[in-house]
């Protein structure tokens, strides 16, 4: 019965011409709308999808960092392990300092890792064989990301100058590591412009006053924060917590409420088109 109206009202040539081709427009108007939100969601999905899938296997979704170096890293990684929902725990030392080749110099993180354990806890090893960490010969191997070596400059078997802040107790402000890299990251993220990739002795030695922590994986990275607030009562306050969400968390719910903008605007669309059509009827 609808479809016979439809037709009707749309291509019977001896019906008004006026009310034919208001109804075509609304009827074009409808297609364009429904497509549009077709299209608007597939590629609002496909940024949800890259968020969880690329990005979040990247980043720690949970970090534990003692408050003293002294702490056993491998009993807290056991009790971690055994907490609901927790996926895979690795150890790491995070180090902010500056790459430096030739007159270039850039900013970089440095994160000392254990290669076979961060294989189970990120998606590192899906960009990048973190097994290159250990091929290191005369100087620490380190593994960089393709944005930053292209700012320095440097590709794979190049020499470059990791930049540290000295001790204390020492006379001089700066100190410097010589370093080779031997693979270079590239994740199709911002990760590549500042992330420097470090086995995890090697990082504690150039830094033994920094304390060696945890970042953990979960199954569900939306349950990431009330896994944290469990550990954080399992484990006791003498430890630092975060979880993902305090530093990607405005981006996710970003991309969430401009989906939610978009459907609503597309939507209005189609219920236009929609009224017109029925008032034509």
């Amino acid at each position: 019965m609808w479809r016979f109206i439809g037709i009707r009202y749309s291509l019977d040539r001896n019906a008004d011409h006026l009310l034919a081709f208001l109804s075509r427009l609304s009827t074009a108007g409808l297609v364009l709308g429904v497509a549009l939100l077709i299209v608007v969601l597939s590629v609002m999905n496909g940024f949800d999808r890259e968020m969880r899938e690329r990005i979040l296997s990247l980043v720690p979704h949970i970090t534990i960092i003692p408050w003293s170096n002294t702490e056993d890293w491998q009993a807290l990684a056991s009790t971690a392990q055994r907490q609901p929902g927790v996926a895979a725990v690795a150890p790491y030392i995070e180090l902010q300092a500056m790459l430096a080749k030739g007159r270039s110099m850039e900013p970089a993180l440095i994160y000392g890792v254990d290669a076979e354990m961060e294989k189970g806890a990120s998606g590192l090893a899906r960009f990048v064989d973190l097994d290159a960490l250990k091929a290191g010969g005369e100087y620490p191997a380190i593994i960089l990301g393709r944005a930053l070596a292209d700012n320095l400059g440097v590709d794979v078997g190049d020499k470059v100058n990791v930049v540290l802040p000295a001790s204390p107790e020492s006379s001089q402000n700066v100190r410097f590591q010589r370093v080779e890299v031997t693979q270079l990251l590239n994740s199709g993220t911002e990760i590549d412009q500042r992330l420097v990739l470090l086995d995890l002795y090697a990082a504690r030695s150039l830094a033994p006053a920094e304390s060696i922590g945890l970042r953990i994986t979960v199954h569900d990275v939306f349950a990431a924060r009330a896994i944290a607030w469990e550990l954080r009562n399992t484990l006791g306050f003498h430890y630092r917590f975060s979880d993902w969400s305090s530093k990607l968390g405005n981006l996710y719910h970003a991309i969430q409420m401009s989906r939610n903008l978009v459907v609503i605007m597309l939507l209005a669309v189609v219920a236009v088109a929609v009224f017109n059509i029925v008032s034509t009827l």
